[in-house]
């Protein structure tokens, strides 16, 4: 089956910054891939290349079999894209929003529209200055959805939403792409919005796909374990490869291939007093996603 996504040495520039720099990307079919990275690694640009929005080589990407470039408008109606950031007239309704886009949308449902407008206890006679920062993300996600698209694209769709609103902004893009049969990627800095809703991790650095892995994988490898040492912790060697951190004299270890065998040695060291699991975060996964990079 053809990737939903194909792009090869993709590149773009914000003026004489290079933003995309020979970037590579396939999608699956069927494939909910999150997109992480620092700030300013070309995430956002990303997306608004692959909708046309951004100007590129044009034979760089295909998207569901099109040119962005030269079918935009093809591409924009079989694509859900939500911003990071929507500005409308403050005067405009919400429902005055999705009649400007209607005539857009062969498919659009403007019953689907109505039943998220009501999951997501937004008001279509209310006026884009009286949403909040997360109705307006919300307000957004209805847009995007309500033309049933192929591919979504979602700029840190839940960030300003409220415990809530994040739970009823997962139920509705999960229902939508297991209806549908839809694929996604989405862009957030959180950890645990990716872990609910991707099945895959692209990692992003200065304009470059550095690293793609099954979500399950990555979680199954990836481990931070504090060890407490007896001794000169200086000349002791860590089984495995992982990344080591110092923390008030004793090691913290930063693993992409934790597994059993690596545990046991551990715990089987006699200079090792103990073995201590610590949380996770996303922005440790980067860090040693990245390390593993330049070490290699």
């Amino acid at each position: 089956m053809n990737p939903v996504l194909h792009i090869r040495g993709l590149s773009a520039r914000y003026g004489r910054r290079r933003v995309l720099d020979g970037l590579d990307l396939d999608l699956p079919a069927g494939s909910v891939t999150a997109l992480v990275g620092a700030n300013g690694a070309g995430k956002s640009t990303l997306l608004r290349a692959l909708i046309g929005a951004h100007p590129c080589k044009a034979d760089a990407i295909e998207v569901l079999g099109l040119n962005p470039r030269r079918k935009k408008i093809k591409v924009r109606r079989a694509v859900g894209y939500v911003a990071d950031r929507t500005d409308l007239p403050p005067w405009m309704r919400v429902r005055d929003h999705f009649k400007l886009l209607e005539p857009m949308y062969p498919t659009w449902d403007e019953q689907h529209a109505a039943e998220m407008l009501k999951l997501f206890d937004l008001d279509e006679a209310q006026r884009y200055s009286e949403l909040s920062k997360g109705q307006k993300a919300l307000e957004n996600l209805v847009a995007a959805l309500a033309h049933h698209p192929k591919l979504l694209l979602l700029d840190e769709p839940f960030s300003g939403l409220d415990a809530i609103a994040r739970r009823r902004v997962f139920g509705g893009v999960l229902e939508h792409l297991r209806d549908a049969g839809s694929s996604a990627l989405m862009v957030s800095h959180s950890l645990v919005d990716v872990e609910r809703c991707a099945d895959r991790l692209a990692f992003m650095d200065r304009g470059r796909i550095t690293h793609v892995d099954d979500l399950e994988t990555l979680q199954s490898q990836f481990a931070r374990v504090r060890v407490q040492l007896d001794g000169d912790v200086d000349e002791w060697s860590a089984p495995g490869n992982p990344m080591i951190e110092e923390s008030e004299g004793d090691k913290v270890l930063v693993y992409l291939d934790w597994s059993d065998q690596i545990d046991a040695a551990l715990r089987s060291d006699d200079r090792v007093q103990q073995v201590e699991q610590l949380p996770r975060d996303l922005e440790d996964l980067l860090v040693a996603v990245d390390s593993r990079g330049e070490a290699a």
